[in-house]
């Protein structure tokens, strides 16, 4: 084999070799490429040179008085613009025909092998201009650094817990840089532990990458970086055992103990490595690394580890940035779009304080390289205020935002609850309630236009059993057009079944992760009418923590639900109702003369102070004095029986298919059912009685259905006072 040089008889004086003596010296002064000559065939390849721009190699051979010549161009593995290969394709003679091998484009041309004239000799040189160009473009385009594949294979078999640090190259170190590194290389050789105090985290990786350049100088091929999130000192001890050099391991990945022995493992484990020459590098902010090591407050171990502080500015802001986007890119980035995303970044952060730029550094290097590669793009510099601009984090974090009321619920709540007709509407539905129902409406009103958006609609109401506490809850429902739901806080046995029904079960067991009753009610429904009823009946152990889930719910306007999740209840209407145990309301009221149509004048300090051992001070005063609901008197248990008794006659008629439209009843009716109706009916209230109507209606319906399937207009209700029942006449 020889080496091309001036020499014409490298190959003996037949027009072929000729020929290819010609090529080879074109290949040298236009590609740039050396010559190695062997026999009928040559060999061109890229000088060592880093500021080599032309193809890799280059092959040329004759056989059957032809010559084949075969360029491998720079590998294509950078982004680059996707019309770059047609660019110069189309530049090239016909007869170049190109092909990709393992991501190397090569192009393939045949010429006649004899002497080349002046002409042809000329055309193939173009060509070769051609390919210079194309070659340089490609290596312009390709990766400003790639993974050195012998450091991947090092860590092969411990690839899912610790990966190489990417070392920068040793000719951009400064002697600053070296001079603070070196020192930490040396206690690496000798097996002693490192800590690397840093004052961000761009100045940590830098660091990081800079002594895994330095480190192959004192016989340590390489550096690792922990993947996984946490370590104890035991699984260090394992994966250091494993791990080709050094491992970094940031502060935040130490897995500490809460017991001082627990603490107290990573000495040992630092005095093991230690001796067995397996220093580690720990790296952080210097606060971290104190935190980590909080046995060195108590035993001073300057050795375990030995503590090396970078010093702010080590490396300028302009190595810095270029660090940034290689780290941000994985080195996949063309080294010329690198200085410009890093002149770009240094631009950005120019008026700012180094500690400031440097805390943002990775994040707008990741941005500059999302904008570049094609992703919508975000402004560098708007980016950067944002970021600086955020200050809150959870050690002091404010209350959540507050959520107001629906805007077209609260207008649909004045229009309703300020309509003169409301009183009316309830007072026709609720017989022997007027005192309370005017103090209700009242109530509404106040509440509707002066209680603050974020908190719910609330009021109480007090009174024995089945005077129309829960009836009125129900009338505001369907009054305002939202739906009604009642629960029951008398009915948990326990605080588990409590929680559970209303804030909802957290993740864990089977059926769980279930969103409670309040949860829904509050997310479901833009407004919603939702009775809780007996608060006051509740278990003691169980009334405590439903008394704390109503103040949230009052007094926060909001509530946590079994998932930590913040849940508004700002767009509730919650009437609670309450009877004394005991049948004390009933004695409440007659001790206090209770007279309907005066309880706005009551003293109602009594039911206060009944209240207030049951449900608390605090609880009473969210949701105002509450509403007294006297018991009914003879003429109120009068009128409810009657209207019940024309409803369940209504009722009938229609499931029998022959509705009527009219009724003439008896006069005094519903005294006379009353008066007929066993001793404690009255005492169950208006329920009571509209159990009572309902069999009366039932009998009277079944006994005449003959007579309304002849569908009349009107039918006569009379009673047969001795068999105690009614009759449908026509």
């Amino acid at each position: 084999m020889h080496r091309m040089g001036n020499d014409l008889q490298t190959w003996g004086a037949s027009g072929a070799q000729l020929a290819l003596q010609q090529v080879a010296r074109s290949v040298e002064s236009r590609l740039g490429l050396h010559v190695e000559a062997s026999g009928d065939a040559f060999t061109a390849t890229a000088p060592a040179s880093p500021d080599f721009a032309g193809p890799d190699s280059l092959r040329a051979r004759i056989a059957d008085g032809v010559m084949e010549i075969e360029v491998t161009l720079p590998a294509a593995r950078g982004r680059g613009p996707m019309d770059l290969p047609f660019r110069y394709l189309e530049k090239l003679d016909q007869k170049v025909r190109p092909r990709l091998v393992e991501d190397h484009p090569r192009l393939d041309l045949r010429i006649d092998a004899a002497p080349l004239d002046p002409v042809r000799l000329t055309k193939l040189e173009q060509q070769f201009a051609v390919i210079a160009e194309f070659s340089a473009a490609l290596r312009a385009e390709a990766p400003a650094h790639e993974h050195r594949a012998d450091l991947e294979t090092l860590y092969e078999g411990i690839k899912e817990i610790a990966e190489p640090v990417t070392p920068l190259a040793p000719a951009s170190l400064s002697e600053q840089v070296r001079e603070t590194l070196d020192p930490a290389a040396q206690y690496l050789r000798a097996g002693t532990s490192v800590a690397l105090a840093t004052a961000s985290r761009i100045q940590q990786q830098y660091a990081e990458a800079a002594l895994a350049a330095v480190l192959p100088g004192y016989g340590i091929p390489t550096l690792g970086r922990l993947r996984i999130p946490g370590l104890s000192p035991k699984g260090l001890i394992e994966i250091r055992t494993k791990s080709p050099g050094p491992l970094a391991v940031h502060a935040s990945q130490m897995m500490n103990g809460t017991s001082r022995y627990e603490r107290d493992e990573w000495r040992p484990a630092l005095e093991l490595l230690s001796v067995r020459g397996e220093g580690t590098l720990f790296s952080g902010a210097y606060e971290e690394l104190s935190q980590a090591f909080v046995f060195q407050g108590t035993r001073p171990a300057p050795t375990l580890p030995a503590i090396i502080v970078i010093p702010a500015g080590m490396a300028p802001l302009s190595d810095l940035c270029r660090f940034a986007v290689l780290r941000a890119s994985a080195g996949q980035v063309p080294a010329k779009t690198v200085a410009d995303l890093a002149g770009e970044l240094q631009r950005t952060l120019a008026d700012l304080p180094q500690g400031g730029a440097e805390r943002i550094l990775p994040e707008l290097a990741r941005n500059a390289v999302l904008n570049w590669s094609g992703a919508a793009p975000v402004p560098s510099a708007g980016l950067a205020q944002s970021l600086l601009s955020l200050k809150q984090t959870f050690a002091g974090a404010p209350p959540p935002a507050v959520v107001a009321r629906d805007a077209g619920l609260q207008e649909r709540l004045i229009g309703r609850l300020l309509d003169p007709a409301l009183t009316a509407y309830l007072k026709a539905s609720l017989a022997g309630q007027e005192g309370a129902i005017d103090e209700l409406v009242r109530r509404l009103r106040a509440e509707v236009l002066g209680r603050p958006l974020h908190q719910p609609l609330r009021w109480a109401s007090l009174g024995p059993p089945a005077v129309g506490k829960s009836e009125s809850a129900r009338l505001i429902a369907e009054w305002i057009g939202v739906p009604y739901e009642s629960v029951d806080l008398g009915s948990f046995a326990d605080s588990y079944t409590a929680n559970a029904q209303l804030r909802g079960s957290g993740r864990g067991l089977v059926g769980s992760n279930e969103m409670g009753r309040l949860e829904s009610l509050s997310k479901i429904h833009g407004g919603v009418v939702v009775e809780f009823a007996d608060l006051d009946h509740a278990p003691v152990n169980v009334r405590a923590q439903l008394a704390d889930l109503c103040l949230q719910v009052l007094d926060k306007g909001a509530f946590e639900t079994a998932n930590g999740a913040t849940c508004s209840s700002a767009n509730l209407i919650i009437p609670f109702t309450l009877n004394l145990p005991g049948g004390r309301d009933e004695r409440l009221f007659r001790e206090m003369g209770f007279q309907q149509g005066s309880v706005r004048t009551q003293p109602v300090h009594r039911a206060i102070e009944e209240l207030k051992p049951i449900v608390s001070s605090a609880f009473l005063s969210r949701v105002g004095t509450p509403i007294l609901f006297g018991p009914l008197d003879a003429g109120a248990l009068a009128l409810i029986l009657e209207r019940a008794v024309r409803h369940a006659l209504d009722t009938a008629c229609e499931r029998l298919g022959a509705p009527v439209p009219a009724w003439r009843m008896p006069e005094r009716l519903g005294e006379r059912l009353l008066a007929l109706a066993p001793g404690h009916t009255a005492s169950l209230g208006a329920r009571g009685l509209a159990e009572h109507a309902r069999a009366y209606a039932a009998e009277a319906a079944a006994g005449a259905i003959a007579l309304l399937r002849t569908a009349p207009p009107e039918a006569r209700i009379l009673l047969d006072e001795s068999a105690r029942r009614l009759e449908i006449k026509e």
